[in-house]
């Protein structure tokens, strides 16, 4: 019965694509925590406050390169419906040509605005701010090219790029913070490994190459990508926002361990992403084939299905052993805050089911929600400059706002029409 069990699952699409990226995800994101664990531990509270606020922003400047990256699958999938590769190679090339001149601009722009920055995160130096904005140019051509393996369902090869930066990121961090270069090197270590990243999935995509260009409608790509940039990124900030206002709000040791608490919150979304990475290119191209409301609802249920039980698991752990995590993976003076990583990794997984059902909906060509999505992020950042009086507050208020995002989320998908 169990070998029964494997055999089918095994052949269910989203849970093998799941697993496959999900394997990739884990050694991303524990190379990523790694990086966090080991920075947290040699630099301190207060030089790791600074690595929070940053990776808060890198967040939030990723927001329009992520929206690029789902938007370039879900027209990779159509292509991949209909076997027209042709056009696939003719949008990465378009892609290419225009990513690098935009993200050209941007490092200048983020260079210059470099000592407005640092000041308002409360930082002395705007080295690290430079530094961090060298990411720009990688980080907006490698979500082209990872789009394209997402969008044809090669789940392999896109885990294997993800490893392939992780590892470069832990590798490079301990490299450059041992030679003594403290918070600028664990900062460029994220530049080195996103860059490395790039150049293996250069190596990837060369099939694709091989294929005769086709012409594409680049109005209706650019039509899609606006409300796929905006629930992008209305989540990225709803993500990111309270690290950077506890940063301004609370003293440099109390951000440094909010940023701890955040960091081990967030691997709930991060175990629970490849599912929607997954689900999003299966469900894009069941519309294409014109799938009926039943089977495009099935890659929903299971998504979620698989979402919930990760999530609760976690949740649970972390209610029963906060010490435990807090102390294997920061040591022992973050532990005032055991109390409260329950709480937050209730918060992420809220966040983990909105952003399953706002990219079910995009799969679909729905996106009225979107204005509202955008409603929240406003209201997110009233409630933590209104009431920051403690941690527990500001988690209180990001669990109240999620939990209405969702449920405002699961009406919606219920009653849209396709």
């Amino acid at each position: 019965m169990f070998k029964d069990l494997i055999k089918k699952l095994r052949k269910d699409s989203i849970f093998e694509g799941s697993f496959l990226l999900i394997s990739g995800s884990v050694v991303l994101y524990a190379c990523s925590y790694l990086y966090h664990f080991y920075t947290g531990r040699v630099l301190g509270p207060e030089d790791y406050g600074i690595i929070g606020a940053l990776f808060s922003l890198l967040y939030i400047i990723l927001v329009p390169f992520n929206a690029i990256q789902m938007g370039v699958t879900k027209f990779v999938a159509e292509f991949k419906a209909k076997n027209e590769y042709g056009k696939v190679k003719s949008l990465v090339k378009k892609a290419y040509k225009k990513l690098f001149i935009y993200g050209l601009v941007i490092t200048l722009i983020f260079i210059f605005l470099s000592r407005f920055i640092s000041d308002f995160l409360n930082i002395e130096s705007n080295i690290p701010v430079m530094l961090l904005g060298l990411i720009i140019i990688p980080s907006l051509l490698l979500p082209v090219s990872r789009g394209v393996l997402q969008g044809s369902q090669l789940f392999r090869k896109l885990g294997i790029n993800m490893s392939f930066e992780g590892l470069g990121r832990i590798s490079f961090a301990v490299l450059l913070v041992t030679l003594g270069f403290g918070v600028n090197g664990a900062i460029f270590a994220l530049v080195l490994a996103f860059t490395f990243a790039f150049i293996v999935i250069l190596i990837q995509l060369r099939k694709f190459l091989r294929y005769k260009e086709k012409k594409i409608d680049s109005k209706k790509i650019y039509s899609y990508s606006w409300p796929v940039l905006f629930t992008t990124m209305a989540f990225f900030i709803i993500f990111s926002i309270d690290v950077i206002l506890v940063k301004h709000f609370f003293d440099p040791i109390r951000a440094g361990f909010y940023t701890a608490l955040s960091n081990l919150g967030k691997i709930v979304f991060f175990l629970n992403f490849p599912i929607i990475q997954v689900m999003f290119p299966i469900a894009s191209e069941g519309r294409t084939l014109k799938m009926n409301k039943k089977e495009l609802s099935n890659i929903l249920y299971k998504s979620f299905f698989m979402i919930f039980i990760i999530g609760l698991s976690v949740i649970l752990f972390y209610f029963i052993f906060p010490e435990f995590m807090i102390s294997m993976l920061y040591g022992s003076e973050y532990l005032e805050i055991s109390g409260l990583l329950g709480y937050i990794a209730v918060f992420i997984f809220l966040f983990s089911l909105s952003y399953l059902l706002a990219f079910y909906n995009l799969s679909l060509n729905r996106t009225k929600f979107v204005k509202w999505l955008l409603l929240s992020v406003v209201l997110e950042g009233i409630l933590i400059v209104l009431y920051h009086a403690s941690l527990l507050n500001v988690i209180l208020s990001l669990i109240g706002l999620n939990s209405l995002v969702l449920l405002y989320l699961l009406i919606y998908t219920k009653y849209a029409k396709n």
